[in-house]
Formats: structure tokens, C-alpha cells, sequence
């Protein structure tokens, strides 16, 4: 009964973490009715049902922001195929980066700009999903190829810095966002 109890407690701070502000009205109510609920059974069906209730309003809250990040990488993809597409030239390795991350760079300038606060999350998003996520393919196999986990481990830091050098770009820019925000709202 005791564990019953801890897992309806867990739930319920579960809960509160994934509730969206707008709704805080409606999470102290519902942790005022868990409060009065005499069994144990009860009150892991009452957490239980806040939880999905509060994923709901999370998922609805979080929609826009997670179109516009899949819109991002999508636009991200599809800019760097037209270049490639349209280049009528063999082109060399520097050149397909610098389009790649010319693409990566708008669409976490546009993402970015529609929601300031997540700009550098929105960077990272797409750095993974452009290309129909790629990168982080690429690094799973290449760690998974490593058959021990000692190999794999030593694969780590070519990895890492794999993924900073392709990630700088956007970051910088999700940055300079941020900033860019933080001033125009400090002036109004």
C-alpha cells in the first residue's frame, strides 16, 4: 500500500513539471483533490489521470514549437538538395558543407526568431534532423561498428568534435538570436 502511495506522489510531481503554466490554476486543484483522497489505490488512479491530463496541455502548448522545429529541419534538408540538385558542377567537399550549413543556418535563424527563448535548442534540433537526421545515424554507426565497448569509447571524442564543428554554425546564430532578443526587449 506504502508503494502505491510513493508511486501516486511521483506521479503527481511528474505531473507538475509537465503542465504548462497557463494551466497551474488547474494543477493546484487537482493536487488539492489528491490531497483528500483516502486510498492509496485512488490516488494512483487520480495521479495517473493528472498525468495524462498534463502531457495533454503540454502536447498542445508544445505543438507550434515543434512544427516550426520540424519545418526547420525539413526546410534545412530540402535548401541543401536544391543546391546540390542545382549544381550543375562535381562539387568538392567544401563546398556542399559550406551549402549544408548555409541551409542549417537559415532555418534555426527563422525557428529561432519565432521563439527567441528556445533558439539554441531549436539549433540543436536541427542540426540533428537536417539531412534526414544523419549525423546522429552516422554517429551510431560508427560507434555501433566498434563491436567492443572499449573501441567505441575511443570513438567518442572524433565524434564529439564531429558534431561541435557541425553544430558551431547553428549555435552561433542561435545565439546571436538570443541576444539580439534579450536587447530589443530591454530597449521597449
Amino acid at each position: 500500500m506504502k508503494a502505491l502511495l510513493l508511486l501516486a506522489r511521483a506521479l503527481m510531481r511528474t505531473a507538475g513539471w509537465v503542465v504548462p503554466r497557463s494551466r497551474s490554476e488547474w494543477l493546484a486543484a487537482m493536487r488539492g483533490e489528491f490531497g483528500e483522497l483516502d486510498s492509496p489505490g485512488a490516488a494512483l488512479s487520480w495521479a495517473g489521470g493528472c498525468l495524462v491530463a498534463a502531457t495533454g496541455w503540454r502536447v498542445r502548448a508544445e505543438l507550434p514549437y515543434a512544427a516550426a522545429a520540424v519545418l526547420g529541419c525539413a526546410a534545412s534538408t530540402a535548401g541543401y538538395l536544391a543546391w546540390w540538385w542545382l549544381t550543375p558542377l562535381e562539387a568538392d567537399l567544401t563546398s556542399v558543407t559550406i551549402a549544408q550549413q548555409a541551409a542549417i543556418v537559415c532555418a534555426t535563424l527563422g525557428v529561432g526568431l519565432a521563439f527567441p527563448r528556445r533558439a539554441v535548442m531549436s539549433a540543436l534540433l536541427i542540426v540533428m534532423g537536417s539531412s534526414f537526421g544523419g549525423l546522429p545515424l552516422f554517429v551510431a554507426g560508427v560507434l555501433g561498428s566498434a563491436h567492443t565497448l572499449g573501441r567505441a569509447l575511443g570513438l567518442v571524442p572524433p565524434m564529439a568534435q564531429l558534431v561541435a564543428e557541425t553544430s558551431w554554425p547553428a549555435l552561433l546564430t542561435a545565439l546571436a538570436v538570443r541576444a539580439w532578443t534579450k536587447v530589443g526587449s530591454a530597449r521597449a
